[in-house]
């Protein structure tokens, strides 16, 4: 079965049902719809077909940075490969209550 979503509602429902649970802090916090052991775990969590990554050092994009306003360098990131969990997308703060590195910010 095919859905359509209009360009607005996809990025609402991107942004409030996947970011959301993505953020380092609310899965730190139990907010989130995954544990730290999902990431750790990579768990399948979407279709195969399913890759979401961050690369801020693309030529010539508005997004594109060589360092972040923290004063880190800018990196490429996957969130999510092939449908399974690979990283939270971590603040500095959240870094200190996941022990792990900080994320590059989308």
């Amino acid at each position: 079965r095919t859905v359509v979503l209009l360009p607005g509602p996809a990025q609402a429902f991107f942004g409030h049902f996947l970011l959301g649970n993505l953020e380092g802090e609310a899965v730190a916090n139990g907010q989130s719809a995954w544990r730290q052991d999902d990431f750790a775990a990579r768990r399948q969590v979407f279709a195969g077909d399913l890759s979401i990554d961050y690369d801020p050092l693309e030529d010539w994009r508005s997004w594109s940075y060589r360092v972040d306003r923290r004063g880190l360098p800018a990196e490429c990131c996957a969130f999510v490969r092939e449908g399974k969990l690979v990283s939270p997308v971590v603040s500095l703060k959240a870094a200190k209550q996941l022990s792990c590195l900080p994320s590059p910010a989308p």
